[in-house]
């Protein structure tokens, strides 16, 4: 949280607020050298389990990953349902050998492997390669490697669902959703991204 205000105060004009930045427990040794501003972003919320936006406010959002739920909204069979696509565990996601590859310092370059020996045995080895200059050293490898490795492990499950009358939903919020005909059980998901149409 104190890496995403000091960003803000950086690099975003002084009418953006934060009233919305929640603080997390996670520590990062991190070292950016012209880095865009939401592949930092992107980095952090990987590091930290949480979920970024900047609101039509301009008021900016940092929250853990799965903890705001809209009771307002639901999609239900019979009522505001029109599709429900395929739904379930997507394997090819899956990442479970990380290796960074940082900086070169005095002709040694920081090299970090992170593996996870469980998901390995039930999905085979899937491997993700970064490679980052702004990574100095060994403890930034690390970190980074790890919190990949934390969030890509575990096969995410996967859907997409089309309903009516969803004004109120919000980036990275759960609502619930019901369609027992799709084998779609009654409990509350996650929002990945939405698009509104008409």
């Amino acid at each position: 949280s104190l890496i995403i205000d000091d960003l803000i105060d950086s690099y975003a004009p002084s009418d953006f607020t934060r009233t919305s930045v929640n603080q997390t427990s996670v520590s990062l040794t991190v070292n950016w050298i012209q880095k865009p501003f939401f592949e930092a972003i992107e980095e952090l919320t990987r590091a930290t389990g949480f979920d970024f936006y900047i609101d039509a406010n301009k008021n900016t959002h940092f929250f853990e990953a799965g903890s705001r739920t809209n009771n307002n909204e639901a999609i239900v069979h019979d009522q505001n349902l029109i599709s429900v696509g395929e739904f379930g565990k997507d394997t090819s996601l899956i990442r479970n050998r990380i290796i960074v590859y940082g900086a070169e310092t005095d002709g040694v370059q920081v090299l970090y492997t992170a593996e996870d020996t469980g998901s390995q045995s039930a999905y085979g080895i899937k491997e993700e390669i970064v490679n980052d200059s702004s990574i100095t050293n060994h403890t930034q490898a690390k970190e980074l490697a790890d919190n990949y490795l934390a969030e890509l492990k575990d096969p995410p499950e996967i859907g997409d669902v089309t309903g009516m009358m969803l004004a109120t939903i919000q980036p990275g919020e759960k609502i619930r959703l019901s369609s027992p005909e799709d084998n779609l059980h009654p409990k509350t998901y996650e929002i990945i991204n939405y698009e509104h149409l008409y």
